[in-house]
């Protein structure tokens, strides 16, 4: 195998492992940023239940104020009993008076009724406040680990492009253009490994006689199906990975 197939190879490679650990760190990024998501939406619901609770103390607040209007005109209207001078207005006040106190008296049920709901509301957002408090610390320490993760990723990329450079240095502009003009196109495994007379890039057969010169001849040759650059070799090699399914394979 000549040194500018080994370096294309190499190159292939590289860059095969550069886009996996590309994926690996955006979809730790994608989680990095769910995490604050799922945060802010957990504090959201959270301000939403005391907002909810807040409601409901101030409809509290106007029950006692209703109660205590009625309240004032009950009193009004028992004062008023005193001053009477006709049975018919005495009934009539006796009636209101009524009226009032059946008033006040299914009011401060309501009253009742609903201080309960807000005493269990007020209950139940202690432990809704703790259970988000839990919640972001588990996700800061998640957070604090991917972010390790991360960095120790972002190193390896770092390493990984310095190599990639290096191995690029090695092979000639005209045939590092060809080989970018192949993998745009077809997708990351532009050098494929001939086996059997079958491309393992387009899983095509390649003509016996190519096949051939392909086995006797150490220059880089290109499939006639997907173009992709081909070699044969005796070695068992590392370099052949399972194509990604690529455009126009």
């Amino acid at each position: 195998m000549n040194e500018q197939l080994k370096s294309l190879l190499a190159l292939q490679e590289i860059e095969i492992l550069i886009d996996h650990l590309q994926e690996s760190l955006d979809a730790l990024t994608r989680r990095f940023d769910a995490i604050d998501g799922e945060v802010a939406s957990a504090r959201k619901t959270l301000e939403d239940e005391k907002s909810a609770l807040g409601e409901m103390r101030k409809a509290y607040r106007a029950m006692e104020s209703d109660v205590q209007a009625v309240q004032a005109r009950l009193q009004k209207s028992e004062a008023a009993l005193r001053s009477v001078k006709t049975n018919r207005e005495y009934q009539s006040l006796l009636k209101e008076i009524d009226d009032h106190k059946n008033r006040v008296w299914s009011m401060e049920d309501a009253m009742l009724e609903h201080l309960e709901a807000i005493e269990k509301a007020d209950a139940a957002m202690k432990g809704k406040e703790e259970a988000c408090r839990r919640f972001e610390i588990k996700a800061q320490e998640e957070k604090a680990e991917l972010a390790l993760e991360r960095e120790d990723m972002e190193k390896q990329l770092e390493r990984m492009q310095q190599n990639r450079r290096e191995i690029s240095e090695r092979i000639p502009r005209d045939l590092a253009d060809k080989y970018r003009l192949i993998k745009g196109r077809v997708g990351s495994m532009a050098v494929a490994l001939v086996k059997d007379a079958v491309c393992r890039g387009c899983y095509l057969n390649i003509p016996p006689q190519m096949y051939n010169e392909l086995q006797q001849r150490d220059d880089i040759a290109y499939c006639p199906h997907c173009q992709r650059m081909i070699y044969w070799t005796k070695e068992e090699t590392l370099f052949e990975a399972a194509p990604l399914r690529a455009k126009g394979a």
